[in-house]
């Protein structure tokens, strides 16, 4: 049996990021619109990754295309908002950017290496069986919204199906994506939150740019600290919840200069003051705990030294920058809850999307509410909603919606079963980083775009690895890694 810890080489996935990115940032500087050529050249790129890994399946060789298969299209979803930034910047604003449906197309392009056979087994035929709940919604949405933001729409539901689909039909390719995650996420993270916390205190004229022009209102000021970090993601409240969830991971796994990566990470998700992404981070961090203390009674001392890097996060935030007294007063907002502005407006939110949710079996439709809105030729369009839940009903309909919600709820439950069992730490920190999301549901979204894709990302490896150690020898690999 193969080692399941052996390490996969990601220099060609490396090797077209940079050469991608490189060639369409320096085209942009020299006035060249490059949204088209970024999108072609990443697709490409994709299927030319999945499909030499696909041709040999079964073998080292498709597993080290698999791997950087994985690693090229996470970090797809990293840093394509930031290049897309760069290029309007210099060539002027373009609302209808290729740039943000490069990282929805490559995710997409995973359907060509699901394994059929694959397909049959719990978990994986739960996740396959979501597909059939966009149907319904996305016919609505072309009548209601039409076909722009439904299109939109479902592509931003569908792709993080479709990819968890993916990995959890590939369980002998568990190994490579294990290796591939670890490097894609400690690399991300250090990147997106040391750029985080430069873009606050520094800004780039592209983010300020992006700032002045973004239908969002709730960033801030486009001055150096005047505003919330959003990192090289589109905004806060993108950011925020993808950097929780890769806390959580990063946190679990043995990495060289883990405190580093986690002081900074902490403090660039305090910089970006989204509430509920704090809360799934203590939430998740809390329920590992409770799953661990079985089976390994001294993980006690690593959820006490990330709450020690958050205080000092804090600390050094509130102290040393001009941010601290806007810090302090969201944190203390938590404890008068019921005197907080935002928290007032979502209960009207509740109450109004209770009633629409209410008046329509069927739903509005995909592309009716949500990012997918700016789509839309309407002038009063409905960008931001603050409730995920309600979405759900809203935007797929109460039968699509229960579908829906039921086969994800299988899922995760068929998965979860035996967790506190394993001596595997990948299990219960999977499980962690699905619940800090879902609790998010409350405020925003998040599974869908590009929190979704973080969500069934974990998801899928999930039902990778529990499949991948049903049928060869015990995983040890999250926990004991290195780069």
């Amino acid at each position: 049996m193969d080692n399941p810890e052996r390490n996969f080489s990601i220099a060609p996935a490396l090797t077209a990021l940079l050469t991608i990115s490189g060639l369409v940032t320096l085209l942009a500087q020299a006035r060249v619109r490059t949204s088209l050529a970024y999108l072609a050249l990443c697709v490409l790129t994709s299927m030319w990754l999945l499909l030499l890994g696909t041709r040999r399946n079964g073998t080292l060789r498709a597993e080290h295309f698999h791997s950087n298969y994985l690693f090229f299209v996470i970090f797809l979803w990293f840093i394509s908002p930031e290049i897309r930034r760069v290029d309007d910047y210099f060539n002027g604003w373009d609302e209808r950017s290729f740039y943000t449906i490069t990282p929805l197309a490559c995710t997409l392009v995973s359907a060509i290496g699901w394994r059929l056979r694959g397909i049959g087994r719990q978990p994986a035929v739960f996740i396959a069986l979501l597909i059939p709940a966009m149907v319904l919604p996305y016919v609505t949405g072309l009548f209601v919204a039409g076909t722009m933001p439904a299109t939109f729409a479902l592509a931003n539901w569908l792709a993080p199906i479709v990819f968890a689909a993916y990995l959890a039909t590939n369980s002998d390719a568990y190994p490579s994506f294990d290796s591939s995650l670890r490097k894609a996420c400690v690399i991300g993270t250090s990147l997106m939150s040391f750029y985080a916390a430069y873009q606050f205190a520094f800004p780039p004229p592209w983010d300020i740019f992006w700032i002045e022009n973004a239908p969002i209102t709730s960033v801030g000021l486009p001055l150096p600290g005047g505003f919330r970090a959003f990192g090289t993601m589109n905004s806060p409240m993108i950011f925020a919840p993808v950097l929780a969830s890769l806390i959580i991971y990063i946190f679990f796994i043995r990495i060289r200069f883990k405190v580093i990566i986690l002081f900074v990470a902490t403090a660039a998700l305090l910089l970006t003051s989204v509430r509920a992404a704090w809360g799934g981070l203590v939430i998740g961090v809390a329920l590992f705990v409770v799953l661990r203390l079985r089976k390994d009674p001294t993980s006690v001392w690593k959820p006490v030294a990330v709450g020690s890097l958050g205080v000092l996060a804090f600390l050094a935030i509130t102290v040393y920058t001009p941010y601290g007294s806007k810090l302090q007063d969201r944190f203390d907002s938590i404890g008068r809850i019921t005197e907080d502005t935002s928290f007032n407006e979502r209960l009207d939110v509740y109450e109004l999307g209770i009633r629409r949710a209410q008046s329509s079996l069927g739903g509005e439709g995909l592309g009716t509410i949500g990012t997918a809105q700016a789509l839309s030729e309407s002038s009063d369009a409905e960008t931001a909603f603050d409730s995920g839940l309600l979405q759900i009903p809203i935007s797929l309909g109460w039968i699509s919606g229960s579908w829906y919600a039921l086969l994800l709820a299988l899922a995760i439950a068929q998965l979860a079963r035996g967790v506190t069992k394993s001596a595997d730490p990948a299990m219960p920190c999977y499980l962690a980083i699905l619940v800090s999301t879902l609790v998010q549901m409350i405020f925003s979204n998040r599974l869908s775009g590009p929190a979704g894709f973080f969500f069934f990302l974990f998801l899928g490896l999930y039902a990778c690895a529990k499949t991948y150690k049903q049928h060869n020898r015990p995983l040890n690999s999250v926990g004991t890694g290195h780069l």
